[in-house]
């Protein structure tokens, strides 16, 4: 250290002044080490700057249009390496399929399985002799269910129905279709008339009519002797509608003329005129209300609204609630409507075929009164 150096420091610091002092932990770079790595940083962006600009082969100017060029190869390239690692979309998507396609296989392969025993069961059945049970003069077969027949050729027997229909359009008396309908045991009481068929019916192809199967069963009967039957929908030239009832019997398929009319002992006009004592078969549409009910004596009366099948009739009929029989009637009834069940809606305007007379057993009375419930529908079981 020379001698000004040390003088300096043995000067004397003047009263409330201090001499700062800087301690120094290292070596203080050199101007030109900086200045040295500020030009390799420097030459190195350089470089990078030539290598972007300039082409490899002519270093030429490279354009905006060759850059988005070169990222959209860099991307190819890249999602190439993604699908080679992870699969592509397409990829993905064909296991998708081969996944669900190798789950749905063995599902229709059990399903054809269960279909092929069912039917081996049934043919196995149908070997056997089919329960025969008459309904009057006619042999009703229930092997296979109430609609077998049906299910084995149904296009046949629909297009029979509608081939019956066409003989019932050009007929020109009775004798032509009585083989094509189903035997009556009121046919004397209600003969075949041709004028009661108002309109020819639009008969010429499936497509002009609508069909349902349909079950009957006679009341307290087994389940075994349901009668299975088909509703056919079509409408007559004169734009009317018209349901029709087709029954199997004696292996062939036949039309309920009676049900089709929706006949009844009394037309529904001079029943309601002679108001008869008498019970009278009647076809008619039932429909159940609480308001309909009303109470005589000490006896309650559970009240019914009956409508002819033509809308324009109608009684109110009454089944007192004062006997085994008249309770049954009227707790079958309300089940057919779902009277009184919080859990399904309530049915109405149903079809039913009842025995109906006006007042009591003993003749007394002044309202109609429900006889008999025979059965829902019209179609006789």
């Amino acid at each position: 250290m020379s001698d000004d150096k040390r003088e300096e420091e043995n000067e004397v610091i003047p009263e409330g002044m201090t001499k700062k002092v800087r301690k120094v932990k290292g070596k203080r770079r050199s101007k030109q080490s900086k200045s040295s790595s500020g030009v390799s940083v420097f030459e190195q962006g350089k470089d990078l700057l030539k290598a972007m600009q300039y082409n490899d082969e002519d270093e030429s100017h490279v354009d905006i249009q060759e850059q988005i060029r070169r990222l959209k190869d860099d991307d190819e390239d890249n999602d190439q390496n993604l699908d080679d690692t992870w699969g592509s979309k397409k990829k993905s998507s064909s296991w998708i399929w081969m996944s669900l396609i190798g789950l749905v296989i063995p599902l229709i392969g059990i399903a054809i399985g269960v279909s092929m025993l069912n039917r081996n069961g049934s043919s196995a059945g149908s070997n056997e002799a089919p329960q025969i049970h008459e309904f009057g003069k006619e042999e009703v077969s229930v092997s296979g269910g109430s609609h077998g027949w049906f299910n084995e050729d149904l296009v046949v027997h629909l297009d029979r129905a509608l081939e019956i229909l066409s003989k019932i359009n050009e007929a020109e008396s009775p004798d032509e279709i009585i083989k094509y309908l189903r035997p009556s045991i009121t046919r004397e009481q209600n003969p075949v008339e041709l004028e009661n068929w108002t309109s020819p019916v639009n008969a010429e192809s499936r497509a002009k009519m609508s069909w349902s199967l349909d079950t009957v069963l006679p009341r307290g009967d087994q389940e075994s002797n349901t009668r299975g039957y088909i509703t056919v929908n079509v409408k007559r030239k004169n734009g009317e509608k018209l349901t029709a009832f087709f029954v199997h019997s004696s292996g062939e398929i036949l039309l309920d003329w009676d049900a089709t009319m929706a006949w009844s002992e009394l037309p529904w006009v001079d029943f309601q005129q002679t108001k008869p004592r008498s019970p009278k078969l009647m076809r008619a549409r039932i429909t159940k209300k609480a308001s309909y009910d009303a109470k005589i004596g000490d006896v309650d009366q559970s009240g019914y609204l009956l409508v002819s099948e033509d809308g324009e009739q109608f009684v109110f009929s009454f089944i007192p609630l004062d006997s085994v029989e008249n309770k049954k009637n009227d707790e079958d009834l309300k089940a057919l409507l779902n009277y009184g069940r919080i859990s399904t809606a309530l049915k109405e305007d149903l079809k039913v075929t009842v025995r109906i007379r006006y007042g009591d057993e003993s003749g007394k009375g002044n309202r109609f009164e429900i006889v008999d419930f025979l059965h829902e529908g019209w179609v006789r079981p």
